[in-house]
């Protein structure tokens, strides 16, 4: 996990302390008047001494729980289990005999599940059930020993093995939050490093393409401009002179603030005037059009450069009728719109060679690659052409991986199926041998009988792990089963009777409303419980008992309920907040790792820019007025041959790195070179989806398809001495990845495989 991250299991611990801090409270209230009639005769002061520890110890925990350190919090859970442990071990010691009628539970074992919970949120899983089952065992055996009910045997077992029950279905859930927060700290460890690793490739991805744009509209159109030879020395001089003036303040790029719409009209006239002063452009926007991100209005602005220069250069029909480009801004509270259109002579789009990258890159890329941002290209021959760039807020896509942490940590689905096939297992045999082992003869054993299965049925439905949270129509029928078993409870039980566990259905039903509120059906728990609280009450009074035996009766059962309430309570707000924590903290990775990506990428490919061109462009930039590029035929002067293609060269390879990125390695780099110098036309295009070579499954397969691909390519470059050679990466998804198509008397093609294989069509 990384050490960055909002820890899972940390968080989920101080919220596991906490509820037992409140839990122990809540208990040590309720067994408070148990154990002060239960004071050991010989050492009256040590009972009360251990009934303070044990709940101090607990509600300390819970004080702790919302600052100290989790070594020390570890620390007093454990002593909070070892104290509950001595006590037991002190009661079966010190216990004379049998306890009051009117307090016949040893106060001990009802805190039993409080410290067990408190040793699984601080120990490993099998430490926790040892004392799960050593808790349980002692609490039985108290039992059995200090009882005033016939069969003592009897009573400790059905004691012993309800409170395993209890214990079990706390202990578990515990267990299963914990490992669930463990298994999160993973996930969101795994997600938070794919998410980085993305940002880090999209903004290498996009810093890339900016720069590539960027090269297309200066470096390659100076040096292009120096090798054809149709301008003047001195043009060709200023336009180097701000093509390295750019190279350099590309170096020191930051980031600006939002641009108002009016400001982006501003740029465009800017921008409109420097390549021709007669180019109208409108304005047509409200008060409600929303500010423009920095990146946004400076793609607006190069793309409708590049759309213009396009009109000026090759969209002119005849001398005697110029065209006239336009460019029309719209904007409203959707977002802007550019329009950039002419009346000239048009073209298809579909007929552009893909080496051409003015409208691929410096238009159409150049607009995709703005969040919110797109464009589209339309014309015809004669019917002029249309450009169309847009940007809206609303519609600003957010690249990210699909695959991200889930933040749930509730309900029973990170039980295994075999954990709950046991704990419905010991449910059953726990409730059947409450219920049978010493039943009321009075009462009729066909209702028993229902009851046990009702309950038993309420609790096989309420544990499915399918659905978190567990459906309604589930939920309903679960406490419909429930209603059944204390409907036929209330009806056959014997007011005052003399056996222990003849309300044995209260504990059933306030463990299925426990495992309820685990499957995140918390209010419909309560409203159970309170159904239940208000029909012992009204069954009390009605058989002439006080409303405080009624009370008396049902009111443990809350404190059973409060503390898995609190769990899973505390599980949603720990999971919201774990979830806006690591959200926050990922955003702020996030934004350092692209941050870090860029200026890398930008650094990486300024220098490739600047190693392959800036010595050329520096010369350009220096020509005296008296030099001229242009051709002379015969009297041409051979200096100016050898920088025109120089320049020529050096733009071609460039064009390779830009669009055939994947290519543009050795040995194709010097084979096209030298193929290029003895007059060889070579076409080199990457359409593999940011470099096909780059995203196989595995390393090996990538290594092998570059080898195989760059080996290909420079063999029939190196053979040929006049002709054509066209080189494609081909999509991403494809069996084959490359073609070479060689035009050197007659037509020949490659085709290149995954595996490496070259085959010839």
């Amino acid at each position: 996990m990384s050490t960055s991250a909002v820890a899972a299991s940390r968080t989920v611990n101080r919220m596991l302390y906490l509820a037992i801090g409140i839990t122990g409270a809540v208990f040590g209230a309720l067994s408070y008047e148990s154990m002060r009639l239960q004071i050991y005769p010989p050492l009256p002061w040590l009972s009360t001494a251990f009934w303070a520890l044990l709940v101090g110890m607990l509600v300390i925990l819970g004080v702790l729980a919302l600052w100290a350190s989790h070594r020390v919090l570890r620390v007093v859970a454990l002593v909070a289990g070892a104290v509950q442990l001595g006590d037991l071990i002190l009661w079966l010691v010190l216990a004379d005999g049998q306890l009051p009628a009117d307090a016949n539970v040893p106060w001990a074992i009802t805190f039993t599940a409080v410290p067990a919970v408190a040793v699984a949120a601080a120990a490993s899983s099998r430490l926790a059930w040892a004392y799960a089952i050593a808790v349980s065992a002692l609490g039985g055996l108290l039992r059995g020993l200090t009882t005033n009910y016939e069969h003592p045997v009897l009573i400790g077992l059905q004691d012993g093995l309800y409170s395993l029950l209890l214990v079990s279905v706390f202990v578990g859930l515990v267990l299963a939050i914990k490992q669930s927060a463990e298994q999160l700290d993973d996930s969101v460890g795994a997600a938070r490093r794919e998410e980085v690793d993305h940002a880090r490739r999209l903004a290498r991805r996009r810093e890339r393409l900016l720069i590539n744009a960027l090269v297309h509209d200066s470096v390659l159109s100076t040096l292009l401009m120096a090798g054809l030879g149709r301008t003047s020395a001195e043009a060709v001089a200023r336009h180097a002179q701000k093509t390295t003036a750019l190279l350099d303040s590309l170096a020191e790029r930051e980031s600006s603030g939002p641009v108002t719409i009016g400001e982006l009209a501003m740029r465009l006239r800017q921008t409109a005037v420097k390549l021709q002063p007669h180019i109208v452009v409108e304005m047509r926007a409200t008060d409600a059009a929303p500010p423009i991100p920095a990146d946004a209005a400076a793609a607006i602005v190069d793309a409708v450069a590049e759309a213009l220069r396009n009109s000026v250069l090759h969209a002119g029909t005849t001398p005697a009728r110029p065209i006239e480009p336009r460019v029309r801004l719209d904007g409203n509270q959707h977002g802007i719109q550019v329009l950039v259109s002419d009346d000239g002579v048009g073209f298809d789009p579909a007929r552009v060679p893909a080496a051409r990258l003015g409208i691929s890159h410096s238009i159409l890329g150049r607009m995709q690659r703005v969040n919110g941002g797109s464009a589209r290209l339309s014309s015809a021959p004669g019917r002029g052409t249309r450009v169309s760039l847009s940007w809206s807020p609303s519609e600003e896509r957010a690249e990210a991986p699909a695959t991200s942490a889930e933040y749930s940590l509730g309900g029973m689905q990170r039980l295994s199926r075999r954990a709950i096939s046991a704990a419905l297992l010991l449910f059953a045999v726990v409730h059947a041998l409450l219920a049978f082992g010493d039943r009321d003869p009075r009462g009729p054993i066909v209702g028993e009988i229902v009851s046990v299965l009702a309950v038993v049925g309420a609790a096989v439905l309420v544990s499915r792990p399918a659905v978190y949270p567990l459906p309604h129509s589930t939920t309903v029928r679960v406490l419909v089963l429930c209603a059944v078993t204390a409907t036929l409870q209330l009806f056959q039980i014997t007011p005052g009777g003399s056996l222990p566990f003849v309300q044995w259905h209260l504990g059933a039903i306030t463990l299925v409303l426990l495992v309820l509120v685990a499957q995140g059906r918390v209010g419909w728990a309560w409203t159970g419980y309170a159904v239940l609280f208000a029909a012992t009450i009204g069954w009390a009074v009605a058989n002439g008992l006080a409303l405080g035996d009624g009370v008396d009766l049902v009111i443990r059962q809350a404190g059973t309920l409060l503390a898995g309430s609190l769990f899973v309570l505390g599980l949603r707000r720990s999971s919201a907040t774990l979830e806006t924590l690591n959200r926050q903290r990922t955003a702020r990775t996030i934004e350092d790792a692209t941050s870090v990506a860029s200026l890398q990428e930008r650094a990486a490919e300024l220098s490739r820019v600047n190693s392959g061109a800036r010595d050329l462009l520096d010369r350009l930039a220096g020509l005296r007025g008296s030099e001229r590029l242009q051709a002379r035929h015969d009297d041409c002067d051979p200096v100016d041959v050898s920088l025109r293609a120089e320049c020529l060269l050096v733009e071609a390879s460039l064009r390779d790195s830009i669009r055939g990125r994947s290519l543009s390695v050795e040995p194709v780099i010097t084979a096209a070179h030298l193929a290029r110098v003895r007059g060889i036309d070579v076409s080199l295009i990457d359409d593999g989806d940011d470099g096909a070579l780059h995203c196989e499954d595995s390393v090996r397969q990538r290594e092998v398809g570059r080898t195989a691909v760059g080996n290909a390519v420079a063999h029939e470059l190196d053979r040929m001495q006049h002709g054509r050679l066209t080189a494609r990466i081909l999509p991403s998804g494809r069996p084959d990845i490359a073609t070479i198509v060689v035009e050197s008397g007659e037509q020949r093609m490659l085709i290149i495989a995954a595996n490496g294989v070259v085959r010839e069509l």
